[in-house]
């Protein structure tokens, strides 16, 4: 599926949800069942009685006068989103992974969670319920919500800039060398991330109501982009293995780094320092002789320059085999397995984005 069929998605997911649950909507309706069976026409022409060039409408219905009003928010939603079509940039990593001979190729996507959640709020900024009818035969509501193209431009540039000046300010620091490596990494990332956000709410301001500060702020966006498409700044990591960590383990960490730009350090000193430990507990044998293991994993990820750590991670479980060397085994492939679920989440914590 396209990104911009995945953003879509979600949008009308966090919407049905509840994620627009603070957007106030003023409700101007009469929802009373009108005496004629036949629909009203907005049902089927969400402009129907109002001014193209000056509103924007959508329609929706529910078994629910509130779920009948979030499909109207969605519609309406949904169009500015269509029309907007953002150039697709999901960043795909890919990672060779060798395992008993076999190359497993992995791609993870950049989340548009946050995106859609910034973007949803301010397209719906200024909606009201205009229409409400009831279905006479099936008991279904409809509702017909309506917003001020010129409001929800507005909110959406006014968005757009802010984080287009957040963007700004994170390039500068990803540029200062006096600061430690780590936060230039880290102050790049917040950057593209205000960058790409600050495109997306400029551009669906544009498709709401043309405006000349718009495509003056779409062309400083555009200035940037040089900046975002450059390398992020340099970062290394040293990876200090337990002395029992199997190497399965340690190999699947330094893969998790390099997927995420981070090298392993070769001669030069460390920016990171990743240490990884799995400790095994012997915990006896079951009711059918079969021997327990008791094993954790810890992860820690300390920034070099001052030795604190950003990001840690603390796995366990239990593991059982036949004997003590068959119950290591287990616990070897159990705590890759957990790891699987656990890295990205860690180096998520240790080099993420600051909030745009």
């Amino acid at each position: 599926r396209s990104v911009g069929s995945d953003r879509l998605a979600l949008l009308l997911a966090l919407l049905a949800a509840g994620c627009g649950a603070q957007i106030r909507l003023e409700d101007r309706s009469q929802p009373t069942v009108p005496e004629a069976s036949e629909a009203p026409l907005w049902t089927s022409q969400p402009q129907a009685g109002l001014t193209p060039s000056q509103q924007l409408a959508g329609v929706g219905a529910g078994a629910t006068a509130f779920q009948a009003k979030r499909a109207a928010l969605a519609d309406l939603a949904q169009q500015l989103l269509v029309r907007v079509r953002v150039q697709e940039r999901v960043e795909e990593r890919a990672v060779e992974r060798r395992s008993g001979g076999a190359v497993a190729r992995e791609a993870s996507r950049a989340s548009v969670e946050r995106r859609v959640e910034t973007l949803s709020e301010a397209l719906l900024s200024g909606a009201r319920v205009q229409s409400v009818w009831t279905d006479p035969h099936t008991g279904r509501i409809w509702a017909r919500v309506v917003a001020q193209r010129f409001a929800v431009a507005e909110a959406l540039a006014s968005e757009g800039a802010r984080l287009l000046d957040r963007a700004r300010r994170w390039f500068e620091q990803a540029q200062d060398e006096q600061t430690t490596p780590l936060a230039r990494f880290r102050a790049h990332a917040s950057a593209r991330e205000a960058l790409q956000r600050a495109e997306e709410a400029l551009l669906a301001a544009q498709a709401a109501a043309s405006s000349g500060s718009v495509a003056a702020q779409l062309e400083q966006a555009q200035s940037l982009r040089a900046l975002a498409r450059a390398a992020p700044p340099a970062l290394t990591a040293a990876l200090t293995p337990g002395p029992f960590t199997p190497p399965s383990i340690v190999q699947r960490v330094r893969e998790a780094l390099t997927a995420r730009g981070v090298a392993a350090a070769q001669r030069a000193p460390a920016q990171l320092i990743v240490s990884v430990a799995l400790e095994t507990t012997p915990l006896g044998s079951d009711a059918d002789g079969q021997m327990r293991l008791g094993w954790s994993l810890r992860v820690d990820v300390r920034d070099a320059a001052g030795g604190v750590v950003v990001a840690s991670r603390r796995l366990e479980g239990v593991a059982v085999g036949r004997d003590h060397p068959d119950a290591m085994v287990a616990a070897e492939q159990a705590a890759l397995r957990a790891l699987e679920g656990g890295m990205d989440a860690l180096l998520d914590e240790a080099l993420r984005a600051a909030p745009p």
